[in-house]
């Protein structure tokens, strides 16, 4: 593992960290919405489930729990890139399970997520049928 990549994970987990608290997520979203935005394209950038995604997504799920996030996040296609992510559980961490799916259910609390949801109602049916049949119990009680 090259420095770079030691670098970048760590950094995932401080930000993580920061997110979990209430003056922590206020820090991150103190610079308007250019940190949202850039953490949402590094987490999109990240091709495979490697431990930066996993705590970015642990970030954004933490971030999503403000009104203004999500509809960034909706309106930069968090919705679909969720949905698309969620079709395939298997190529996943548990963590990514987790927090992605805790984070599409923020998203669909407003009405512009639960709209993108419905432009495909079969495709989100059935990701949310799988995540509730889904082996770890977080899951269920998220979407249930």
């Amino acid at each position: 593992m090259t420095a770079s990549i030691q670098t970048k994970e760590q950094m995932g987990k401080l930000i993580n960290t920061m997110a979990s608290d209430h003056n922590g997520r206020a820090y991150l979203l103190s610079n308007n919405a250019k940190t949202l935005e850039k953490l949402l394209n590094i987490a999109k950038m990240e091709a495979s489930d490697s431990h930066l995604r996993q705590n970015l997504f642990g970030v954004l799920q933490k971030l999503s729990l403000r009104r203004e996030c999500q509809s960034i996040m909706i309106r930069n296609g968090w919705v679909g890139y969720l949905l698309a992510l969620l079709e395939d559980v298997e190529s996943l961490s548990e963590y990514s399970i987790e927090y992605s799916s805790a984070l599409l259910m923020n998203l669909c609390l407003r009405t512009q997520g639960k709209k993108v949801c419905a432009q495909n109602p079969s495709k989100s049916l059935k990701i949310l049928l799988e995540l509730i049949e889904h082996d770890n119990v977080q899951v269920n009680i998220i979407i249930d």
